[in-house]
C-alpha cells in the first residue's frame, strides 16, 4: 500500500514537471506568436529587435554570465517587446542578494535547461563526457533522454534595483553600449566577423567577395554563397545605409546557421536529408537558421531584418506554434547547438584583437567544467614532455663548436622549459644564451637552431680566413643549410615563407658564413646550391618555370640524365636526341592541325603520311598524352586603364604569381565561349608575356602598350565542339574555330559550315588584320571600309553604319600573283571611277546608268535585256540607238546655236554663272587634294588623352606663336585657335601659321601633294528677309536698301567651313627659304631654338656615356635618354643583332651606331640579351626630364594673367581680390568676385609653377563670364546638372587654354579636371553635337574677355539672345533619371532596365565604360545580346543611352509613369534582374495649380509682361526675362507652344509665389482723385464706322461723353477680374478733367458730346466673350 501511494506521489510530481515545462513552453511561443505578428503588421519592415533595443553582447546574469541559444534570443524578445534598457535577468534569490524586489505586477520568464540522461546496457547512469568518450557502437548500446528544466528570472528593470544602486546599474548598463563602426560607403562593419570571412576560418568555404545572385548553402559541395557586401549598398540614407552592411552579417549568419547543420558536425535532418522547398522539414530547418541570425545578430550589436523567402514561412510558424508549442522544443535544441558553434567561431577573432569573447560562460555549467578539465590535461602533457626531455638530455651529446673554435655546453632547464648555453672559461661556466625549447622539433633540430643563433653572434663567428675558402665554405654551408631546414618535417623556420631571390639575399646579407658567398653569387648560383628546395621560392619567366628549371634545361644537363654513363659527351648526345623528340612532337602536332587527327606520320619514312587506320594495321599502337592535348585560349576580361590594373600591378611588384591567377579567377563571370575569338597562341601579338597559367586559365601582359593583362581561359577541342554544336557557328568565327568546324563535317560526311582558307589566304588574313585604318577614303570623300575574307579569298568593301552593321557594296577576287598593295591599288582605281569627283572633264566613258533618257546606254540595254535578249547583244543594240539620238540631238543644237548667241541678257546669266562654277571647280581642286580633314574631335580627344602622360599640358607643349595666317587678314576665333595650335601638335608642325589653298598657290608656295588640311569654321554675317527665308543678302546691299524696306530684314549668320593647311604642308621652305626660317624664329617652337643647347647638352650626356662604358667594358650599356633606352657604338651594334631592332648612322658619321627601344619595352628586352650571353649594364635618367622649355619670363607671364582678372573683374562690376594665402584662384559666384593668390608656392621648378598658376587664374576668368546675369552657360545642353558642371569644367580648360596659347605657351589641365578626361572623351566622341556647343560656349567666352580687357561694352543680353532656350522643367523633375545614372557599374556587369510592355520599348543604361560605340563591346554588356534578351521578354524597340551625359537618360520623373524599372546582370543571353526599382511615386505627377490664363502684356510704357491667372486665386503680371519673351513667342503656332507656355507660367507663378514683391497688377487703371458717383453707366465698345476703333461711354453729370482707347486698354478689359469695375475705373482715368472741372474743362482725349458729334451707336461688348488668342509678332524678340 505504501508502495502505491509513493508510486502515485511519483507519478504526480513528474505531471507537475510536465505541466510546468508546457506552461513555460507556451509563454515562449506566445512572445514569439506576439512579436511575428507585430512583423507581419509592419509587413515584415519590423525585425525581430526592431532596431531599437539592439545592444552589443549577449544577454546576461546579473553575476555576468552570458545566456545562449534560445534562452539568449527568449531574453531579447523579451526585452524588445518590454522596452526595457538591456537584457539583463536575475532569479528571485539574486535580486534579493542585491537587495531589491520585484515591482508590482511584474511577470517572470522561464529560462531553460537541457540536460541528457544517458544510461549504459546495464542500466548504469553516466556522464556527457564519459558517453562522449565511448566508441560508436558502444555509444549504439545506451539510452539517451533529453530533458528540459525550467527557472524562472526577471529582467533588471522588473526590479527596484537603479533606485537601490543607481551607481551599479549605470555601470551594467553601460556596459551594452557600443559606438557602431562604419566602413567606407557609411555601412555597418564588424571587424572580427570582417577577419572570419577573410580567414576562411569557419568549418566550410564561404564565398562572399564575388558577385552572386542571392545566397545559400550547398551541402552537397559543403559551400556557403552570399552575394558581396557591394550588393547590399542599395539604399538612400545613411541610416538605410547602415542598415544594408548589417543585412550582408544577418544574410551570412543565416547560412552559416545551415551549414552547421551538415552531417559530418550537428546532423540535422533538414539539411541531411534534403527534402523539396516548402516542406515540414525544411522549414523547421529555415526557422532554425532564423532564430540563429537574429540571435547572433542581436548580440552583436545589430537586427536582423526578415529575408524575403521566410515571410512565408514565418507565416506558417505563427499557426504551428498556435497549434503546438511543443513544437519550440525541438526547434530550441538545435538554435542552442548552432549558435553556440557561430559564436565560438567569432569569439575566436575577437580574442585575436584584444576584444572580450562573447561567450564566457553557460548555465548548465558543464562545458565550462570540461574546458577547465580539457585545460588541465593539456598542463599534464606539457608537463610530461617536460620530463621526458629532462630524463633524455644527460645522454645527449650537448657540446656544439662554433666557426670561431670555441665549444659550448648547451642544458635543458625543465622549470623554465629552455635550452641554456654556457661557455667555460678559467673562472668557472658563463652563461652567455639562452632559448625556448620547441616540442614539435627534435633534440637535434633544437641543438641546431642554437647552433644558427650563436653564429650570427661576432664573439663565435671564424677570426681571418682567406676569401676563396670562406666563399667555398659559405656554398657548402648553404647548401647544407637547405637541405637541412626543408628536409625537418612540420618545420616552421621563417626562411621557408622567402618568395623572391632578393629576399633570400637579404635574409642571409649578414649571416656570418653565408653572407660573403651569398653577395657574390650569381642566381643561378643560388638555385644550384639547393635555394630551389625553398617551397615558396620563384623566379618571374614568361613560361612561368622558376629559374632552376630553366637553367638545367640547358646547362645542368648531367642532372637530367644520371643513368647514362658517366660521360659528359654522351649526355649531350642524349640531351639533343630528346630535344629531336620534342621536334618530331611538334611536326606532329602540326600535322595533326593541318589534316586532323586522323592522320599520324610514320617513323619508318617521315615524307609519308598514312592515316590512323593504316597506321594501326601495320601493328603501331597510338598513344595520345592527355597533357600534350592542343590546348585553345579565349580572352574573357582585358584590363588597361590604371584603376582596373592597380591589383595586378600590386601582384606582380611583390612577384605572387599564385595571387594573380588566383585574382584573375574571381573575374570569370562564367559566360559562354566566345567563338569568333578562339586563338591557338596564348601570346598572338608583339610584347605578350605568359606571367602564370595552369589547366584552365593563363595570364598574359604586356608591357609595350602600357602595362595591360589579359586574361583568359583553356579549352580542349572537345569544348570547342561542344559550343559549335550547342551554339552553332558565328557570322566571323576565328580560324582556329573554322578548322575544328571543317574537322566535324568531314567526320559527319558533310560540307562544313566555313570552307577553311589556304595558307597563302591565313597569310593575307593576318596581314589585313594589322591594318591600322581598313578604309578608303574616294576621290569624293566618301570613306569605304574593307575586310578581307579567306574563306572566299575575296576582298570585301562596303560601309560600316553607326550601329555596328556593314552594308557590302563590292567583292573583288585577291590575286595571290600580285603583293598586297598591287591589289589594293587595282581595286582603289576600279572603285575611283564610280565614286570619282564629279568633273565634266572626268566623267566615266564606260556604260553607265545616266540620267539622261537619250544617252542612257545601260538603261536601254536593261529594258532590251528584259524581253530574253542577251546582255551583250542588248548593249550593242542600245548604243546604236543611242548614237542614232545623239546625231538627231546634234543637228537641233546646231540650229538652236544662232538664237542663243543673240540672247546677250542670258550670256551675261551665263558668265556669271561660269564665274561661280569655277570657284566651286577650284575648292573642290583643294578638296582632293586635303583628301580627308582631320576632324575636330579626334584632334581634341588625342590631345586630353596625351595630358595624362605630359603632367597635364594638352596643348602647345613646344610653345610655338600665336595662330595665325600668313597670306590673309582672316580674323581667328578662340575655337578655331585651338584646333589650329592641336593639329600642328598632332603633326608635330614647327609653327602655328597657316594659309588657305588658294592664297597659298597665288603666293608661289602651294600646298604640297596628298597633303591633308584641317577644317576652318567661320561666320558670314548678312541679312535675311523675315517674309522669305532663302533671300540672304550682304551687309552692302543692306545698306543700300531704303529705311521701309530694312524693317523686312534680320541678321543672319551663315555657317562657313574652309580648309587650311600648316606652311610645312606647302612649298614655302624650297621656294622662299630665308623667308621660311624667318618665320621659324619669330613664330617657331621654343624647344625648337633651343637647338644650341640641346647639342652641347648632348655632348655632355656622350661624355657621361664614354666614363660609364669605361667603368664596365665588357657590359652592353643601357643609356636612358628621355623616353628610350639608347646603345652606342659597339654595344648598338650587338644590341640591334640580338634584340633584331633598327640600327643607325649618328650625325652621318661612319662609325658612330645608335640602336634604341621604349623604356616600357625594358621588360621585354632585357631578358633576351641575357639569354644571348651578354652582361648588361643600365643608366637611368640622371636628371629630371623638362616637360616645357624655360625660355620665357615667369613674373611677366603672372603679372598678365593678374591684369587680366583685375580688368574683367573691374569692367563687369564684380570684385577681385588678391589674397596673401596660399590657395588656387576662384571665382566666387555668392559674392560675384574672383579672389587670386599673390603667394607663391613650395621651393622649386618657378618657372613651371608660373604656368600653373596663369592657368588657375584663366580658368577662375572663365567661370566669372558664366554666370546668369553675363552668358549663362548653365542649363541650356539639355543636361543633368552634375553633367552640364562637367561640361562647364571643359569650357573653362579650353578656353583658359586659348588664353594661354596666345602668349606662346603651354595649356594645363588642373589635377581636378584630369579626372574627367574619360568623360569628356566619351561625351566628344559619342555625341556629334557636343563640339558645336562647345565651339559656341569658349568663342563667347574668349570675345567677352576679349572686350573686357578692351574696355569695350558687352551687350550680354544680346549674346544670350542669340543661345537656345534654357530648360523650361525644374532640375527636381529629372531626380529619376539622376538616380538612375548612378546605379549602372562596369565592375559588377550591372545595367538599368526601363521597361514599356505596352508600347514593347525598352531604355537600356549602360555604365560608362561600355559606353555606346559599336565597336565597344564590354563582356558581360553586349549591346547586341541585350537586344536578344529583350526581344526574349517580348521588347521590339531597344534604345541604349549612357549613365549621364548628353547621351544619357534625361527625362522628366513623369516619363517613368507605368514603366518598369529593374537593375540587371547580362548572363549569356538572358537578362536576370537582381533588384525592381520603385519610382511610381516620384514618377506620379504632382498636383499642381491650375492657370486657367497665361499670355503676354504691355503696360502703359510699352513693356511686356506676363499675366497669370491661377485657378481660385488672384491674377497678377510679372516682368519676365528678355530670352523667357523671347521663347514663349517664337513657339506659338508651333506643336510646342502649350508645353512651352505651360512650362513658363509655371515657373513665373512658382517665383512670384516665392517672391510676393515681383507681383504687379498691370490691368487695373491708376487711381484717380474724382468722384466715382459722378460716373453713371460707363461702357467699351467698337466704333460702328471703324471696327478696329474701340470707344469709351459714360454718363457725367448727366451728359453722354465718349473718348477713344488704345489697344492694351481693350485687351486688359478682357483680363480684368471685375469688368464693370475696370470700365468704370478707365473712365474715371480717361474723363479725370472733365470730373475735376465741370463742363468747363477741355474734355480729356478729344472728348465732345453726343449732340455735337456724328451719331454713333453703342456696342457694349458682351461679358462672357472669349479672349482672343495673341498673334502679335514680338520683332524685338527674334534672335537666332
Amino acid at each position: 500500500m505504501a508502495k502505491k501511494e509513493s508510486s502515485q506521489q511519483a507519478s504526480e510530481q513528474q505531471e507537475g514537471k510536465v505541466d510546468r515545462i508546457d506552461n513555460a513552453l507556451q509563454k515562449f511561443s506566445d512572445m514569439l506568436i506576439a512579436r511575428m505578428e507585430q512583423m507581419k503588421e509592419s509587413k515584415w519592415k519590423k525585425g525581430w529587435t526592431d532596431g531599437r533595443t539592439a545592444q552589443f553582447g549577449l544577454p546576461q546574469n546579473l553575476v555576468g554570465r552570458p545566456y545562449t541559444g534560445s534562452n539568449a534570443f527568449l531574453c531579447q524578445i523579451h526585452t524588445t517587446m518590454e522596452h526595457y534598457r538591456m537584457p539583463v535577468y536575475l532569479t528571485i534569490k539574486q535580486i534579493r542578494d542585491a537587495g531589491g524586489m520585484i515591482k508590482k505586477g511584474e511577470h517572470s520568464i522561464p529560462i531553460f535547461k537541457w540536460d541528457l540522461r544517458i544510461k549504459d546496457k546495464d542500466g548504469k547512469k553516466l556522464s556527457e563526457s564519459d558517453y562522449r568518450n565511448m566508441t560508436k557502437e558502444e555509444q549504439a548500446e545506451c539510452t539517451v533522454r533529453p530533458y528540459l528544466k525550467v527557472y524562472n528570472e526577471w529582467n533588471i528593470d522588473q526590479t527596484n534595483l537603479e533606485e537601490v544602486n543607481k551607481e551599479k546599474y549605470d555601470a551594467i548598463l553601460k556596459r551594452f553600449k557600443s559606438e557602431p563602426i562604419k566602413d567606407e560607403v557609411g555601412m555597418y562593419k564588424n571587424e572580427a566577423f570582417d577577419n572570419l570571412l577573410k580567414e576562411q576560418s569557419w568549418v566550410c568555404p564561404i564565398e562572399y567577395e564575388k558577385f552572386n545572385e542571392s545566397a545559400f548553402y550547398s551541402p552537397k559541395r559543403d559551400q556557403i554563397v552570399v552575394p558581396s557586401k557591394k550588393q547590399f549598398n542599395i539604399s538612400n540614407t545613411p541610416e538605410d545605409v547602415f542598415k544594408d552592411g548589417m543585412e550582408f552579417y544577418g544574410t551570412t549568419i543565416h547560412e552559416m546557421a545551415h551549414s552547421t547543420g551538415h552531417e559530418s558536425r550537428l546532423g540535422r535532418d533538414g539539411i541531411v536529408k534534403i527534402d523539396q522547398f516548402g516542406s515540414d522539414q525544411y522549414a523547421k530547418e529555415e526557422l532554425v537558421a532564423e532564430l540563429t541570425s537574429a540571435l547572433i545578430g542581436n548580440a552583436m550589436g545589430f537586427d536582423s531584418r526578415i529575408r524575403e523567402n521566410n515571410i512565408a514561412y514565418l507565416q506558417n510558424w505563427i499557426g504551428s506554434l498556435k497549434k503546438d508549442p511543443k513544437f519550440l522544443k525541438s526547434v530550441m535544441s538545435d538554435v542552442n547547438k548552432s549558435s553556440k558553434m557561430v559564436l565560438e567561431h567569432i569569439d575566436e577573432q575577437r580574442r585575436k584583437l584584444g576584444e572580450k569573447a562573447l561567450l564566457d560562460g553557460s548555465l548548465d555549467g558543464v562545458e565550462e567544467k570540461n574546458k577547465n578539465e580539457q585545460q588541465l590535461q593539456d598542463l599534464k602533457e606539457e608537463d610530461a614532455k617536460k620530463e621526458v626531455i629532462a630524463k633524455v638530455w644527460p645522454s645527449v651529446n650537448n657540446k656544439i663548436t662554433m666557426p670561431s673554435g670555441d665549444i659550448l655546453t648547451v642544458d635543458y632547464n625543465k622549470e623554465k622549459d629552455t635550452l641554456e648555453v654556457a661557455y667555460k672559461t678559467s673562472e668557472g661556466e658563463e652563461k652567455v644564451h639562452c632559448t625556448n625549447y620547441d616540442h614539435s622539433q627534435g633534440i637535434n633540430q633544437n641543438l641546431g637552431y642554437v647552433w644558427e643563433e650563436l653564429s650570427n653572434m661576432k664573439q663565435f663567428q671564424e677570426k681571418e680566413t682567406k676569401t676563396e675558402v670562406v666563399l667555398s665554405q659559405g656554398k657548402d654551408y648553404f647548401s647544407s643549410l637547405m637541405e637541412t631546414i626543408t628536409s625537418t618535417p612540420n618545420s616552421e623556420h621563417t626562411v621557408l615563407s622567402v618568395k623572391t631571390l632578393p629576399e633570400l639575399r637579404d635574409y642571409y646579407k649578414g649571416n656570418p658564413n653565408v653572407g660573403a658567398w651569398i653577395n657574390q653569387a650569381s642566381n643561378k648560383e643560388i638555385i644550384e646550391a639547393g635555394a630551389d628546395l625553398l617551397p615558396n621560392l620563384r623566379y618571374s619567366h614568361k613560361e612561368g618555370r622558376s629559374l632552376y628549371n630553366i637553367e638545367a634545361a640547358y646547362s645542368n644537363i648531367n642532372a637530367l640524365y644520371p643513368d647514362v654513363v658517366d660521360n659528359d659527351a654522351k649526355r649531350q648526345i642524349v640531351h639533343r636526341i630528346k630535344q629531336a623528340e620534342e621536334v618530331v612532337t611538334s611536326y606532329h602536332n602540326n600535322i595533326e592541325e593541318k589534316f586532323g587527327k586522323e592522320f599520324l606520320v610514320e617513323k619508318e619514312n617521315m615524307n609519308k603520311v598514312l592515316s590512323r587506320k593504316d597506321y594501326q594495321e601495320q601493328g603501331q599502337t597510338i598513344q595520345l598524352d592527355p597533357k600534350n592535348e592542343k590546348k585553345y585560349f579565349s580572352s574573357y576580361n582585358y584590363f588597361q586603364m590604371e584603376s582596373e590594373t592597380a591589383e595586378f600591378d600590386k601582384l606582380k611588384d611583390a612577384e605572387d604569381y599564385e595571387g594573380i591567377l588566383a585574382l584573375a579567377k574571381e573575374y570569370d563571370q562564367g559566360d559562354s565561349m566566345d567563338l569568333e575569338h578562339v586563338e591557338t597562341s596564348m601570346t598572338p601579338d608583339y610584347g605578350d608575356d605568359v606571367l602564370i597559367d595552369d589547366e584552365n586559365y593563363a595570364v598574359v601582359y604586356n608591357n609595350s602598350v602600357g602595362g595591360t593583362y589579359n586574361l583568359l581561359r583553356k579549352y580542349s577541342e572537345n569544348d570547342i565542339r561542344e559550343a559549335i554544336e550547342r551554339y552553332g557557328m558565328p557570322k566571323t568565327p576565328s580560324y582556329a574555330v573554322k578548322f575544328i568546324d571543317q574537322q566535324m563535317s568531314l567526320e559527319k560526311g558533310v560540307k562544313p559550315l566555313v570552307e577553311i582558307s589556304s595558307p597563302e589566304a591565313k597569310a593575307v588574313a593576318k596581314s589585313f588584320r594589322e591594318d591600322l585604318t581598313p578604309q578608303f577614303t574616294m576621290p569624293n570623300g566618301k570613306v569605304l571600309d574593307y575586310h578581307y575574307d579567306a574563306s572566299d579569298n575575296k576582298v570585301i568593301v562596303g560601309e560600316k553604319l553607326n550601329d555596328g552593321s556593314f552594308i557590302e557594296t563590292y567583292a573583288h577576287d585577291y590575286d595571290f600573283a600580285l603583293s598586297k598593295a598591287e591589289n589594293m591599288s587595282a581595286i582603289y582605281k576600279e572603285l575611283s571611277t564610280e565614286y570619282q569627283a564629279k568633273k565634266a572633264s572626268e566623267e566615266k566613258k564606260n556604260p553607265r546608268e545616266d540620267s539622261n533618257i537619250q544617252t542612257d546606254v545601260v538603261g536601254k540595254a536593261k529594258q532590251i535585256a528584259s524581253t530574253g535578249v542577251p546582255m551583250e547583244e542588248a548593249e550593242k543594240k542600245a548604243s546604236s540607238i543611242v548614237k542614232e539620238e545623239v546625231h538627231k540631238e546634234h543637228h537641233k543644237q546646231e540650229a538652236e546655236k544662232d538664237k542663243q548667241e543673240k540672247d546677250k541678257a542670258n550670256q551675261a546669266a551665263a558668265e556669271e554663272k561660269k564665274e561661280q562654277q569655277e570657284k566651286k571647280e577650284e575648292s573642290k581642286e583643294a578638296s582632293e587634294a586635303t583628301a580627308k580633314a582631320l576632324t575636330h574631335a579626334a584632334l581634341l580627344v588625342g590631345a586630353l588623352s596625351a595630358a595624362k602622360q605630359n603632367e597635364g599640358i594638352w596643348m602647345n607643349k613646344s610653345q610655338k606663336g600665336n595662330a595665325e595666317f600668313i597670306n590673309t587678314h582672316t580674323p581667328i576665333t578662340a575655337y578655331n585657335n585651338i584646333m589650329m595650335n592641336l593639329n600642328s601638335d598632332a603633326n608635330k608642325y614647327k609653327t602655328n601659321v597657316y594659309t588657305y589653298y588658294n592664297p597659298a598657290k597665288e603666293n608661289h608656295m602651294p600646298v604640297k601633294q596628298n597633303e591633308k588640311g584641317m577644317e576652318f569654321h567661320w561666320t558670314s554675317w548678312g541679312y535675311q528677309n523675315a517674309m522669305d527665308k532663302d533671300e540672304v543678302i550682304t551687309s552692302k546691299q543692306f545698306d543700300k536698301l531704303p529705311d521701309d524696306e530694312k524693317s523686312f530684314y534680320t541678321k543672319h549668320a551663315t555657317r562657313v567651313v574652309q580648309n587650311i593647311y600648316n606652311v610645312e604642308q606647302t612649298t614655302m621652305n624650297a621656294n622662299n627659304h630665308d623667308a621660311y626660317v624667318e618665320l621659324l624664329k619669330t613664330k617657331g617652337s621654343q624647344l625648337s631654338q633651343n637647338e644650341k643647347e640641346q647639342k652641347g647638352k648632348y655632348s655632355s650626356i656622350m661624355k657621361q656615356w664614354k666614363e660609364l662604358k669605361g667603368k664596365h667594358p665588357d657590359a652592353l650599356l643601357l643609356f636612358r635618354i628621355g623616353d628610350f633606352y639608347e646603345m652606342y657604338k659597339q654595344d648598338a651594334k650587338r644590341g640591334s643583332e640580338v634584340l633584331g631592332i633598327t640600327l643607325t648612322k649618328m650625325n652621318g658619321s661612319k662609325d658612330f651606331h645608335l640602336a634604341g627601344f621604349p623604356h616600357q619595352a625594358l621588360d621585354t628586352y632585357l631578358p633576351k640579351l641575357i639569354r644571348a650571353g651578354e652582361r648588361v649594364a643600365i643608366c637611368d635618367q640622371l636628371e629630371s626630364k623638362k616637360t616645357v622649355s624655360q625660355g620665357f619670363d615667369a613674373k611677366a607671364i603672372l603679372n598678365k594673367a593678374y591684369a587680366t582678372a583685375k580688368e574683367v573683374a573691374k569692367q563687369s562690376g564684380m570684385q577681385y581680390e588678391r589674397v596673401m594665402v596660399l590657395q588656387d584662384a576662384k571665382y566666387d559666384s555668392k559674392e560675384d568676385k574672383i579672389v587670386v593668390s599673390g603667394m607663391k608656392g613650395e621651393v622649386g621648378n618657378e618657372k613651371m609653377a608660373a604656368l600653373y598658376k596663369a592657368n588657375d587664374i584663366y580658368r577662375a576668368v572663365v567661370a566669372a563670364t558664366g554666370t546668369e546675369n553675363r552668358l549663362d552657360r548653365s542649363g541650356r545642353n539639355n543636361l543633368l546638372p552634375e553633367d552640364d558642371a562637367k561640361h562647364e569644367q571643359l569650357v573653362r580648360e579650353l578656353a583658359a587654354g586659348v588664353m594661354m596659347a596666345r602668349h606662346g605657351l603651354p595649356a594645363i589641365l588642373s589635377k581636378e579636371n584630369e579626372k574627367l578626361i574619360p568623360y569628356w572623351e566619351r561625351e566628344i566622341k559619342e555625341n556629334p553635337k557636343l563640339l558645336g556647343i562647345v565651339e559656341r560656349d569658349v568663342n563667347n567666352a574668349v570675345e567677352t574677355i576679349d572686350n573686357l580687357v578692351a574696355k569695350r561694352k558687352v551687350d550680354y543680353e544680346a549674346i544670350r539672345g542669340q543661345l537656345p532656350g534654357k530648360t523650361m522643367e525644374n532640375p527636381s523633375k529629372y531626380s529619376i533619371s539622376q538616380d538612375l545614372a548612378k546605379l549602372p557599374n562596369i565592375e559588377t556587369k550591372e545595367i538599368v532596365v526601363v521597361k514599356d510592355i505596352l508600347r514593347k520599348e525598352a531604355d537600356v543604361i549602360l555604365p560608362a565604360g561600355a559606353s555606346l560605340e559599336v565597336n565597344n563591346e564590354v563582356p558581360g554588356m553586349r549591346k547586341d545580346r541585350i537586344t536578344i534578351a529583350l526581344k526574349k521578354e517580348g521588347i521590339d524597340d531597344v534604345r541604349f543611352y549612357n549613365a549621364g551625359g548628353s547621351l544619357g537618360l534625361n527625362k522628366p520623373n513623369s516619363y517613368f509613369q507605368g514603366k518598369e524599372v529593374t537593375l540587371n546582370n547580362l548572363k549569356q543571353y538572358e537578362l536576370v534582374p537582381h533588384h525592381t526599382l520603385d519610382v511610381e511615386k516620384q514618377a506620379a505627377p504632382k498636383k499642381g495649380v491650375v492657370i486657367k490664363n497665361f499670355q503676354a502684356i504691355k503696360d502703359d510704357n510699352g513693356r511686356y509682361a506676363f499675366f497669370i491667372k491661377p485657378e481660385n486665386e488672384p491674377s497678377f503680371s510679372v516682368y519676365p526675362a528678355k530670352e523667357h519673351l523671347n521663347t514663349f513667342y517664337n513657339v506659338i503656332k508651333t506643336d510646342k507652344q502649350a508645353i512651352v507656355h505651360d512650362a513658363l507660367a509655371q515657373r513665373y507663378y512658382e517665383m512670384a509665389t516665392k517672391h510676393p514683391d515681383t507681383k504687379l497688377d498691370l490691368i487695373t487703371p491708376k487711381k484717380v482723385d474724382v468722384d466715382m458717383k459722378l460716373i453713371e453707366r460707363p461702357s467699351i465698345t467698337s466704333s460702328a464706322q471703324d471696327a478696329k476703333q474701340k470707344l469709351i461711354f459714360a454718363t457725367i453729370n448727366g451728359q453722354r461723353v465718349q473718348a477713344p482707347i488704345n489697344k492694351q486698354q481693350w485687351q486688359k478689359m478682357w483680363l480684368a477680374e471685375d469688368m464693370g469695375a475696370y470700365k468704370r475705373a478707365l473712365a474715371a482715368v480717361i474723363f479725370e478733367p472733365m470730373l475735376k472741372k465741370g463742363m468747363e474743362g477741355e474734355q480729356s482725349q478729344q472728348a465732345v458730346s453726343e449732340s455735337e458729334k456724328v451719331e454713333i451707336k453703342e456696342k457694349p461688348a458682351p461679358e462672357n466673350k472669349v479672349q482672343e488668342t495673341v498673334t502679335e509678332t514680338h520683332r524685338t524678340g527674334l534672335h537666332m
